[in-house]
């Protein structure tokens, strides 16, 4: 059942950025709405935050990415209580075990305005962020509020 899932991104905003060390935009959720990151971009989105993709592990798989994501918000042991899901729209989440294109500059992922999301189901994941604002720049394209703090989970068929 897998659907071949590609992860991967490119932003214009780093243009000598090689197709080696991309960019994943994602953002983070408990099962009661979005989680402040620890890395934001921009002062004025607490939500959304990217990573290069040379720090994601080998083997490239859903899983290794979900660990490294858990890893840089603070939930290290969580990421066996989370999903991944390659964008903000998809009902279901990836598998584990499938294989990931960290390196396709069209994947999921690859702009801040389509974001993987990773749930986390561990209810420590709820925290609060004190986050230095001072130094980071305003989302330029700041549209509808909330944008991204809510993402509909169904239940899996059949059960």
């Amino acid at each position: 059942m897998g659907r071949g899932l590609v992860i991967a991104s490119f932003n214009a905003s780093f243009p000598c950025i090689s197709s080696q060390n991309r960019l994943v935009y994602y953002r983070i959720y408990a099962r009661d709405g979005a989680i402040e990151t620890n890395n934001r971009i921009y002062s004025n989105d607490e939500f959304l935050s990217r990573i290069f993709t040379k720090s994601v592990a080998p083997p490239h798989t859903v899983a290794s990415l979900k660990k490294h994501l858990c890893k840089t918000e603070g939930f290290a042991h969580s990421w066996r209580y989370s999903s991944l899901f390659a964008s903000l729209s998809d009902k279901e989440a990836t598998l584990d075990a499938e294989f990931i294109s960290l390196f396709d500059p069209s994947g999921p992922g690859s702009s801040e305005h389509d974001p993987v999301a990773l749930v986390v189901y561990d209810n420590r994941a709820r925290k609060s962020i004190a986050a230095n604002l001072k130094n980071l720049p305003k989302r330029p394209d700041a549209r509808n509020p909330s944008y991204g703090k809510s993402l509909f989970l169904f239940p899996p068929a059949g059960g």
